[in-house]
């Protein structure tokens, strides 16, 4: 730097006023009326303000610069230039116009109706907050409106870039928090296994019956018992066609290699039980165990997983999908007509688990992937209903 310049005039601190205008604290400014920023009303703390990229020659005169000065304002225009570039990138592809009655663009933002509730937040907090850092102003769907975008109105088209990116990052974290829509599964509820399941089920309610929260309301149905390779969120009929396009690439492209057909069908064998927590008197799912020796289904899971992963509603653990068929779960009971309040609902599993800790339910060969819809009625005497699916070995 040249000789006589700080640290602070070189790198002054800055600060923002609303979402659009960014000053520095010009430390070179004396008190006097002659080199405020305007003499009119201004607040004390804001009287030696310099809007950024805006240098007054009372404050920094042009042989501060030296030889640099032409070099310095053509780095400027340069940045300048990056910075309209990153913005018109950010708003590429989005549907922009212009409100003639206001002098304001408009910005279209298709964002399905499940995620307004986290864009207006409790009392309108959410929405407020938003418009004042970003300074654009956003007019939400009303309820039960499906059809029509969210809409940001902005002076500039930084200030929709703005917007655009912390709408972004606000979804992104209100998706993990929805309920899922759909989910990957293979059934395994070949008639044996149906068969084995039923008696496992009039069994431990005799046996076990009178054990805190066992009773016909936590068991799954026994045409409902299945793996779940992949929850999804599929929120508008475009997620759902693309989810339906993801599942024939998958298997077209990948699933013959994982099969290995010269390996013969796929056999799955289901014996013993396990509970998801560590505590059996206080289980929420009870679920039994698989196997299948050439690991081809365990391949065949996590494979899945990552083709959806940007419309999985959680992502795997290192180890890949967990493979389990639940036997029980509180959430069933919870979901029926008298517990819909109660979602903290378990049950006592230790009596069950060592009456019943090696239950034998047989063995199947699954046929089919299928895209299930996780909304399909209370009834466990049907499957899930079906989307999409896919065969797993070649007919």
């Amino acid at each position: 730097p040249k000789a006589g310049m700080s640290r602070a005039t070189l790198n002054p601190e800055l600060l923002w006023i609303g979402a659009e205008y960014c000053y520095r604290l010009n430390p070179l400014a004396d008190s006097s009326p002659s080199n405020n920023l305007s003499s009119v009303n201004q607040p004390r703390q804001h009287q030696n303000l310099r809007p950024v990229g805006q240098l007054e020659s009372e404050s920094m005169p042009d042989s501060c610069y030296g030889d640099d000065a032409a070099e310095a304002a053509t780095c400027r225009v340069a940045a300048a230039a990056v910075k309209c570039d990153e913005i018109e990138e950010q708003l590429s592809g989005c549907q922009i116009d212009s409100d003639n009655r206001t002098g304001r663009y408009r910005l279209r933002l298709p964002i399905p109706s499940a995620f307004h509730k986290f864009l207006i937040g409790r009392h309108g907090d959410a929405k407020r907050r938003l418009e004042a850092e970003t300074g654009v102003e956003l007019i939400i769907p009303r309820m039960g409106d499906t059809e029509s975008p969210v809409l940001a109105l902005g002076r500039t088209k930084a200030q929709l870039a703005s917007a655009k990116t912390r709408i972004e990052l606000l979804l992104a974290d209100a998706r993990d928090r929805l309920p899922i829509t759909h989910f990957l599964s293979i059934s395994l509820a070949a008639e044996s296994v149906r068969h084995r399941y039923e008696q496992f089920r009039d069994s431990a309610l005799k046996w076990c019956g009178g054990d805190r929260g066992i009773n016909d309301g936590v068991f799954q149905g026994a045409a409902r018992l299945h793996v779940t390779c992949a929850p999804l969120l599929l929120l508008t009929s475009q997620e759902v066609a693309r989810a339906k396009r993801l599942l024939d690439e998958f298997g077209r492209d990948r699933l013959p290699e994982l099969m290995r057909v010269d390996s013969g069908p796929l056999t799955v064998s289901l014996s013993g039980l396990e509970i998801m927590n560590d505590d059996p008197s206080d289980t929420k799912v009870l679920y039994a165990q698989l196997c299948e020796p050439t690991g081809r289904l365990q391949a065949i899971a996590n494979a899945l997983a990552d083709q959806f992963q940007s419309l999985a509603r959680a992502q795997p653990g290192r180890e890949g999908v967990k493979l389990h068929v639940t036997l029980m779960n509180a959430r069933y009971a919870a979901d029926s007509s008298d517990n819909r309040q109660n979602r903290s609902l378990s049950f006592d599993a230790a009596h069950l688990l060592s009456k019943f800790s090696n239950f034998d339910f047989g063995s199947c060969q699954p046929d089919s992937i299928q895209l299930s819809k996780s909304s399909s009625g209370t009834s466990k005497d049907s499957y899930y209903a079906c989307e999409h699916r896919i065969p797993i070995l070649p007919s």
